[in-house]
Parts: C-alpha cells; sequence; structure tokens
C-alpha cells in the first residue's frame, strides 16, 4: 500500500508537470573555487504558493549539507517567516503577482517573489552564473532590474545606500551573467552582523545543527527598488556624454589622475567612482566646494571602464565616465 501510495504521488507530480507549463523557468548554476558544481532550478507561476510545492517537484530536504559543497534553496517569504525552519530543496517554483500598466491596462506581465540560495562551500570563493536572457522583460515576466545579493540590509534601507560601502555585493542578473560571492567566516562574523546578512540555522536529521549563509534572488521590475539603477542611469550617461549638462573628466583615457572643471554656479561637493558592474571603488569630498578644478588620483585602479556620480551642493546628481 506504501508502494502505491508513493507511485501514485510520483504519477501526480509528473501530470502537473505535462499539462501546465510554468510562466517562468531556469537554472542557476554553482562553482566552488576547485571546480565541485551544483545546479539549482528556479521557477515562479501562479499556481504556486510561497511556501512549498510539492506537486510542482519541491522536495524538502532535511538530510545534512555535504561537506565540501553543496547549495540548497528557499522560497524568500518563507525565509522571512521563520529562517531556522524553512524549507531547503533544490528546485523552487514561488508565487508570483501581476503588474498591471496603470496607463495601458491591457499591458500586463509577472514578477516573481524573491529565493534565497543557501550555499555551503569548504573552498571559498564561490561562482554563480545564469543565463541573462532569461532575466529580460517579455510579454509574460517583467524582472529586467532582478539582482542577486548577499546582504539583507537592502530590505530596509532605501536603495541609493546599497551602493555606498564596497562591500556592498549585487549583480544584475539581466545585465550580468555571473556573481562571484565569499561567504566564509570572516564575511559572517566582521564583514556584516547577523541582521544584514542571509543565513539560516537548521537542525537536520542526524540532529545536528548547522548555519547556512545564502544569497537572494530578486525578482525585480523596477530601477527604482534595485541596485541596478545605478547601472541603468550610467548606461543614460553614455548615450548623452555629449551634453554639457554632464561634467566631463580628462585626461580620458586616464593614466595617474583625473581632473574635473568644477561649475561655479552648482559646485560639486563629491564623486563617487563605481566599476562597469556598479561595485563601489572610491569617493572623493572637497573641503573648498569652490575650488576652480577638482583632481581625483586614478593611479590605484585597475585598467577599464568607470562611472562616476557627482554629487552638486543642490543634491543634484549627475554622471559621467572615463577609461583608465
Amino acid at each position: 500500500m506504501k508502494y502505491t501510495c508513493l507511485l501514485w504521488m510520483s504519477c501526480m507530480v509528473q501530470m502537473a508537470f505535462a499539462q501546465h507549463h510554468l510562466l517562468f523557468e531556469s537554472k542557476i548554476y554553482f562553482e566552488d573555487a576547485i571546480g565541485n558544481k551544483d545546479t539549482i532550478e528556479i521557477a515562479y507561476d501562479t499556481t504556486a504558493n510561497s511556501i512549498y510545492n510539492p506537486l510542482l517537484g519541491e522536495v524538502d530536504l532535511d538530510a545534512p549539507f555535504n561537506k565540501v559543497f553543496e547549495v540548497r534553496a528557499s522560497h524568500g517569504l518563507d525565509w522571512q517567516r521563520n529562517s531556522s525552519e524553512c524549507r531547503l530543496s533544490r528546485r523552487i517554483v514561488g508565487s508570483c503577482e501581476k503588474l498591471i500598466d496603470i496607463l495601458d491596462p491591457s499591458n500586463a506581465c509577472y514578477a516573481g517573489e524573491s529565493i534565497l540560495f543557501f550555499i555551503k562551500a569548504l573552498h571559498q570563493p564561490v561562482k554563480i552564473t545564469w543565463d541573462r536572457n532569461a532575466f529580460e522583460d517579455n510579454i509574460k515576466s517583467c524582472q529586467g532590474a532582478s539582482f542577486f545579493i548577499t546582504d539583507y540590509s537592502y530590505h530596509i534601507s532605501d536603495p541609493l545606500s546599497w551602493i555606498w560601502f564596497a562591500k556592498k555585493r549585487f549583480a544584475c542578473a539581466g545585465r550580468e551573467d555571473q556573481f562571484i560571492v565569499n561567504l566564509d567566516k570572516e564575511y559572517t562574523d566582521t564583514a556584516y552582523s547577523n541582521e544584514v546578512t542571509f543565513s539560516t540555522t537548521r537542525a537536520f536529521s542526524n540532529g545536528l545543527t548547522e548555519t547556512i549563509s545564502a544569497v537572494e534572488l530578486n525578482f525585480e521590475n523596477s530601477d527604482d527598488f534595485s541596485p541596478c539603477q545605478l547601472i541603468s542611469k550610467t548606461e543614460y550617461a553614455n548615450h548623452v556624454a555629449e551634453s554639457n549638462q554632464f561634467e566631463k573628466p580628462y585626461p580620458n583615457p586616464a593614466v595617474n589622475s583625473i581632473f574635473i572643471e568644477n561649475p561655479s554656479i552648482n559646485p560639486v561637493l563629491s564623486v563617487t567612482i563605481f566599476d562597469q558592474t556598479g561595485q563601489f571603488i572610491k569617493s572623493c569630498e572637497w573641503s573648498d566646494q569652490f575650488e576652480k578644478t577638482h583632481q581625483i588620483r586614478v593611479d590605484d585602479l585597475n585598467a577599464g571602464i568607470y562611472f562616476i556620480q557627482y554629487s552638486h551642493r543642490n543634491k543634484e546628481m549627475h554622471y559621467g565616465r572615463f577609461v583608465k
């Protein structure tokens, strides 16, 4: 009888997959520093809930993690409800929300709930890769500003603050195709407190309790609620770089220093430099806001393209770029 029930459940799962095509499906790939690999299947659909969907292929794993390398995932909402008891699976099919364009009600798409990837890795760092084409906006999905992030603080702070600190790490799913993270003990103990680190402390079937750190994938359709807003604004700046409203650093390409001419009417109080992925590099402030020319040392930067955010006295922000 027990065998019959298991067979029936297996058939039900297969029928569910066969009869219904999910709104979004993709895979996320993980690789540790010595080449061990793992894969997590992710999806979202209107038929799924935000806790547990066994008929859509989720399996609650209660055995301990592999000691060398393994990745499991959970629903973001399930983790927020009770982080120590969230279900861990190698496939997550989350719920989703229908978003309607107010100006055009016939234009609607869906955005999924967040997903957490719990990574047990003896050999750090871990490289996360994905198909970025899967995260482009289309007729059914609206997730062009989706991002991977290691820090919970974005839930409780203004989006712009996520990019001010060098160790605030994120990757834009629709603009990049990999994210390298180092969730070792030094990170969890010193870089951030427990309040801003994704983790679960889980008791497993062998009686042992283990704390595993995580990376969150946040499905987001609006740059206003994503650290990817920096990327979109600087990309916009590229197209209008010849406009006088954006300061132009020189020399460009740079060698040891760049200079900017400080406007007298609305002087620049500080500048912040980011790399192409939106990673914070350095910031500079000036005590003499009316100094005609500002100098910024860049001899410590690697070769590449960098973006500058200019903060003015009237709190306006402009953007530019330079090549090193």
